[in-house]
């Protein structure tokens, strides 16, 4: 869909800049930018090595040891929908990396091919007066952040003086300036207070805008499983109790057998990670990794604990037990198919499991989960903490929608198969891992934006509540949509 203004990114770019260091998306969107105005930029293949080397001669003066870090926001601005990086014809996405981002610029320029500007904003980036609206949205956006980013603002409102400090604007004749900037100051919905030059909205303006949500309503969808549960509490949304991980109890001995698999899982999984510790074994530092994940998050009557993570857990070992059997020594196997045994016992006294696994086993996921949607409402969670989300939610976000690991087959063409210990066969059926993991992250998004829009009911601060309603319903519209496609259910928000 084209974009008519450039709102979206403007707020998506204002909630999620780096704490520690403000200025480098807006900088970054200057200097691609003032390329574009010289005419040394096309659309269709940006040279991404001119924008870092024009991000450097704007940052360097002024923060010296900062001015070769441009790769961060280059990459991270993707994520915003200004741009996309492309491996051949493959858009790349946080996917591509290991921890979710480029940790140099020399991993980054080894992963793409070409740079081009997104086709939904192609129409607003060739017009050379809605590029100089983005300009001054940038400016404005530095001027009302912190110091090191205030300081930019006199050098960079004409680059063509970037070192001639003499004649730099006033402080004042910026503040006039962009006093007058009535129509791009209501592109910052997502700002904190602004300076009082900077007060557009009146209190009618105010109350006029908590009513104009009616274009944006649209529900979450019912009866998704979802690896966390939030609720309201003191005005701010915290995570709470997971449901999913509440057991069953349908038969007399229920509860007893449910509590000595949970004892059975818990100590097979510490026996073995003791013996990782001693290096008993010479077995890759996953397993080590997944086991630990594995016990943390298993039931243990913690609000923290969560078994649908830990099912999650089990199966990247089950993923790496199968494609590794040929290769693991018998005794660590062994200990290994037990667990993986008590884990499958354990499973049918959450029958939340069960839907989780049917969903996506019966589901339509033939695209991947639009994973800029994701980083947006990431970005959003963490702008608006703590006037809306506790610290929680943002932490249990990123740590459940982060990259699993990546399980390759291991062929040795003299392996045994008579010696050779297999995982043990899943009664469930087999999941896709990739799908498995995007279902995952839907379904806490899904009820994130559940209790998000009760808040029009409970929400202590209306205007942080409507600021975060209004930035967030974009991309929880298009997790949504994924959502219902993979659900085979109609009626997409």
């Amino acid at each position: 869909m084209e974009f008519v203004n450039w709102s979206s990114i403007v707020r998506g770019i204002a909630n999620s800049r780096s704490g520690k260091a403000k200025f480098f998306k807006p900088v970054c969107v200057i200097a691609a930018l003032d390329l574009a105005d010289e005419g040394s930029i096309d659309p269709d293949d940006v040279k991404a090595q001119a924008i870092l080397d024009r991000f450097s001669k704007y940052i360097t003066p002024f923060h010296s040891e900062r001015g070769q870090d441009g790769y961060q926001p280059l990459w991270h601005l993707s994520n915003n929908q200004l741009w996309t990086f492309f491996d051949g014809d493959r858009p790349l996405t946080s996917r591509d990396f290991s921890d979710g981002r480029p940790r140099s610029k020399a991993r980054l320029f080894s992963r793409f091919d070409k740079l081009a500007i997104r086709k939904e904003v192609r129409r607003l980036w060739d017009s050379q007066s809605d590029r100089r609206q983005l300009r001054e949205a940038m400016l404005l956006m530095l001027s009302k952040s912190d110091d090191d980013s205030r300081r930019l603002v006199q050098p960079l409102f004409n680059p063509k003086h970037l070192l001639e400090e003499r004649l730099w604007p006033t402080q004042e004749a910026l503040a006039d300036y962009f006093a007058k900037l009535t129509n791009q100051l209501s592109l910052f919905d997502q700002q904190s207070e602004p300076p009082a030059a900077d007060r557009l909205a009146s209190a009618t303006e105010k109350s006029q805008q908590a009513s104009d949500l009616g274009g944006l309503q649209f529900a979450a969808i019912e009866n998704v499983p979802s690896a966390i549960d939030y609720l309201w509490s003191n005005g701010r949304i915290v995570v709470g109790p997971n449901q999913a991980s509440i057991p069953a109890f349908p038969f007399a001995t229920s509860e007893r057998e449910h509590r000595q698999r949970l004892e059975a899982c818990a100590m097979l999984s510490d026996d073995l990670i003791r013996q990782l510790d001693r290096q008993r074994w010479q077995v890759r530092e996953d397993y080590r990794l997944e086991i630990q994940r594995y016990v943390d998050r298993l039931p243990k009557g913690a609000d923290n604990d969560n078994i649908l993570l830990s099912d999650a857990a089990a199966r990247v070992l089950r993923e790496l037990f199968a494609a590794e059997q040929s290769i693991l020594p018998g005794p660590f196997a062994a200990a290994l198919k037990v667990l993986l045994q008590q884990h499958i016992a354990l499973r049918p006294f959450y029958p939340e499991l069960n839907t989780f696994y049917r969903a996506v086993q019966t589901g339509r996921i033939d695209e991947p989960l639009p994973l800029d949607a994701v980083d947006n409402i990431k970005a959003i969670v963490l702008g608006q903490t703590p006037a809306v989300f506790d610290a929680s939610v943002s932490i249990a976000i990123g740590e459940t929608s982060a990259p699993e690991t990546v399980v390759a087959a291991v062929e040795i063409e003299d392996a045994n198969a008579e010696e050779t210990i297999s995982p043990p066969p899943d009664p469930i059926g087999e999941l896709d891992q990739a799908k498995a993991h995007d279902f995952q992250i839907a379904g806490i998004l899904n009820r994130l934006w559940k209790v998000l829009s009760a808040g029009e009911k409970v929400r202590s601060t209306a205007e942080a509540w409507i600021q975060t309603y209004h930035s967030m319903s974009g991309p929880m519209k298009q997790i949504l949509e994924w959502l219902q496609h993979a659900l085979n259910r109609g009626d997409a928000p």
